[in-house]
């Protein structure tokens, strides 16, 4: 194919960005995927929209490679989307790719979301211990909606509640592209169940590094595929605005920074868990003989440890004060 065909071509365009990002990423896909079907999958979205075929190749391939640095397929599964936003592809991260990351934490067995309505028997508990009540109205008419709820069922038994009321739901349906129109209109109810489970899921730990998710959101927000299209200052020099910055905004480039700072962050999580343990020992009566050498351990593996311990360290707390 010549020049003058490839320039009429956009997807030879896109194809050949795609292409020159391919080794870098192979190697940010997870171990098992591979490089030339992601880009095919990339290549089945874009054809079948003319949208994404106007857009910058460049930011296609960015897209792409950073959905492959969270583990994220773009494809019919949902799990995350190219939106194109005038001349520039976003990554939107959808509720089922956050779903999605939390549940591979190994931490995190199920999530669900219920909408509460004015009859309904409804009753939360806040504190230190988040307690949700709820008996739907079965037969009949169950009034007015007027809260929506999402619950995470942990590893450890105990549970992760994120509840939104109406007014903080029209809130986020305010700032939508079709606030008036499309699912806000249709499926209201839907739409506020995805919006507390989303909610909930950034709660949650994640298998990649919290860092390197809340980087790509940065780059890519607003993250919600309902938000409005960024406003860009042609005066500045932007990520997205700047072909010449195309390598240097990279995520790969940006964890680096991360990587080099693991050490510090490491330190204080083995600080801030030593400490609990020092108070659980404390509780329980029994002496701190946890003896594993924390200095080799990843910070994902940490952090974990560290959410498991806070969450066993509450219930120890909450039976402190039931029998004080």
């Amino acid at each position: 194919m010549n020049q003058l065909q490839k320039a009429n071509n956009p997807l030879a365009k896109i194809t050949e960005a795609l292409n020159f990002y391919k080794a870098k990423i192979a190697q940010a896909l997870p171990k098992g995927r591979n490089a030339d079907q992601e880009i095919s999958s990339v290549l089945a979205m874009v054809s079948s929209d003319a949208r994404l075929q106007k857009s910058s190749p460049e930011s296609i391939a960015q897209a792409c490679f950073d959905a492959a640095t969270l583990g994220l397929p773009i494809n019919r599964l949902g799990l995350a989307y190219l939106v194109p936003y005038g001349e520039q592809v976003k990554l939107l991260i959808s509720y089922k790719g956050y779903i999605h990351l939390v549940l591979q934490s190994g931490i995190v067995l199920d999530i669900f979301a219920e909408c509460v309505y004015s009859k309904d028997k409804f009753r939360y508990l806040a504190g230190t211990s988040q307690t949700i009540f709820h008996e739907p109205v079965v037969v009949g008419n169950r009034g007015d909606f007027v809260a929506v709820y999402a619950i995470a069922r942990l590893s450890n038994g105990l549970t992760k509640p994120c509840i939104i009321r109406k007014s903080e739901v029209d809130i986020i349906r305010s700032k939508s592209r079709s606030p008036n129109n499309g699912p806000w209109v249709s499926d209201y109810d839907e739409m506020a169940k995805k919006s507390s489970i989303k909610r909930l899921c950034k709660l949650l730990p994640y298998t990649c590094l919290p860092e390197m998710l809340h980087t790509i959101e940065e780059i890519y927000e607003p993250i919600d595929v309902e938000a409005k299209p960024l406003e860009l200052d042609t005066n500045k020099e932007s990520i997205v605005n700047s072909p010449t910055q195309f390598e240097k905004a990279n995520v790969i480039e940006l964890t680096k920074t991360i990587v080099n700072e693991e050490n510090s962050r490491k330190q204080k999580l083995i600080f801030t868990i030593d400490k609990l343990l020092n108070r659980e020992a404390e509780i329980t009566g029994k002496k701190n003989t946890h003896s594993t050498n924390f200095a080799n351990w990843t910070e994902v593996q940490l952090s974990n440890f560290l959410f498991k311990l806070g969450q066993r360290l509450e219930s120890l707390e909450e039976q402190l004060i039931k029998t004080s």
